[in-house]
C-alpha cells in the first residue's frame, strides 16, 4: 500500500537557504516543489495543488504576505509556515499570522524547529482552525 506523498511549496528568493531546504525536505520524504518568489509561486498554484506551503516573508515582485492574500482570493487553503530574517514582526506578518498560518519561523532557520512545525500543520484540522 503506497501512501500519498505529502507536497511542499517552498518559496524563498535566497538560492543557497531554498536548495539546503528543499533537499533536507526531500530526505525526509516530502514532495518538494521549490520557487524563488510569490509571483512564480502563483504560476506554479495555477497548475499544482500543495498541501502545505513554507514561505520567506520578505522577497521581492511578491512578498509572503502578497502570496497567501492571492491564494485566499483564489479558493486556495492549506497551511503556511512563514519563514523571515526580520526579528521584529511587521504589522503584515502578524495580519498572515491571524490567517491560520501554522507558524512564522526565524532566520537562521532551526531545522527541528522546522520539521516540528510540519508536523503540527499536517496534524491540525485546517478547515476548523481556519478563520476563511
Amino acid at each position: 500500500m503506497t501512501t500519498k506523498a505529502y507536497k511542499i511549496l517552498l518559496v524563498e528568493d535566497d538560492d543557497n537557504i531554498r536548495d539546503i531546504l528543499c533537499e533536507i525536505l526531500k530526505d525526509e520524504g516530502y514532495e518538494v516543489v521549490p520557487s524563488v518568489d510569490g509571483q512564480e509561486a502563483t504560476e506554479i498554484l495555477q497548475e499544482k495543488s500543495f498541501d502545505l506551503l513554507i514561505s520567506d516573508f520578505r522577497m521581492p515582485r511578491m512578498d509572503g504576505a502578497e502570496l497567501l492574500e492571492w491564494c485566499r482570493k483564489h479558493k486556495i487553503h492549506f497551511p503556511v509556515i512563514f519563514i523571515t530574517a526580520n526579528a521584529n514582526l511587521m504589522p503584515s506578518e502578524n495580519l498572515a499570522l491571524n490567517d491560520c498560518c501554522a507558524a512564522l519561523l526565524p532566520k537562521p532557520i532551526d531545522i527541528e524547529q522546522l520539521m516540528a512545525a510540519i508536523e503540527d500543520a499536517k496534524n491540525r484540522d485546517h478547515d476548523r482552525n481556519c478563520k476563511q
